[in-house]
């Protein structure tokens, strides 16, 4: 088995990513194949160290920063999102309690 090396592990965590953001992602989907393709392409070999290469890296780590910050930023909308909230409710979201009343 051929170690998945910088780019290979970095290319996980996007594919990860993916999933997490939409169920309905496969492996066999074509975003998969163009992914592998372009990261195919810009392998180094013994012979050949190309700066295609790190430029690969690069966009791959993005793209998975992208992926992961978009996921989160969808979450803490959710949770925060503006609607009518009750004093104690918006209270409990700070974690604060109000006074208890006689």
């Amino acid at each position: 088995m051929v170690p998945l090396g910088e780019v290979g592990s970095v290319l996980l965590r996007v594919f990860h990513e993916l999933r997490k953001s939409d169920k309905n992602f496969r492996f066999k989907s074509p975003l998969m194949k163009f992914i592998l393709e372009r990261a195919r392409e810009h392998q180094v070999t013994e012979g050949k160290y190309s700066k295609s290469y790190m430029e690969m890296l690069h966009i791959c780590k993005t793209y998975q920063f992208y992926l992961s910050n978009t996921r989160e930023l969808r979450n803490l909308r959710s949770i925060y999102k503006t609607k009518e909230r009750t004093i104690e409710s918006a209270a409990n979201l700070v974690g604060l309690a109000l006074p208890k009343t006689s």
